[in-house]
């Protein structure tokens, strides 16, 4: 990962970090590159937001499952059959900004994002 960041930092604006286990587990290592350039980490869940990167308008998992929930009783209630079921894809988005890794990087982020966003440390 230090290496794939750091042949990539000079010829980017930001980085954006999508749900994969193996840079998921080395954001830390990620940031500290990013960092050192002064660009931003974009990603893909709320929780890798409070591991360095900057925000994510992502997935939030547990709506997820809500949504995932509310399938599978209509399948179970006998409303529909799994085969007549469409593809979904999460409905509800979560937008979460790190105000103290805005600093770090010397970003102001706008009040009207602010005002829509889950804040975090």
């Amino acid at each position: 990962i230090p290496q794939a960041a750091q042949s990539l930092v000079g010829d980017v604006d930001v980085f954006y970090e999508p749900t994969d286990n193996v840079i998921s587990s080395s954001i830390p290592t990620l940031v500290s590159v990013t960092d050192a350039a002064g660009k931003a980490v974009i990603c893909a869940e709320p929780y890798m937001v409070t591991g360095g990167c900057l925000a994510t308008y992502g997935i939030d998992y547990y709506k997820l499952g809500v949504q995932t929930g509310d399938m599978a009783a209509d399948i179970l209630d006998g409303k529909t059959k799994p085969a007549d079921m469409s593809i979904e894809t999460a409905r509800d988005l979560t937008l979460v900004v790190s105000k103290g890794n805005a600093e770090r990087l010397g970003l102001t982020i706008p009040e009207e994002v602010l005002k829509d966003a889950t804040l975090v440390d």
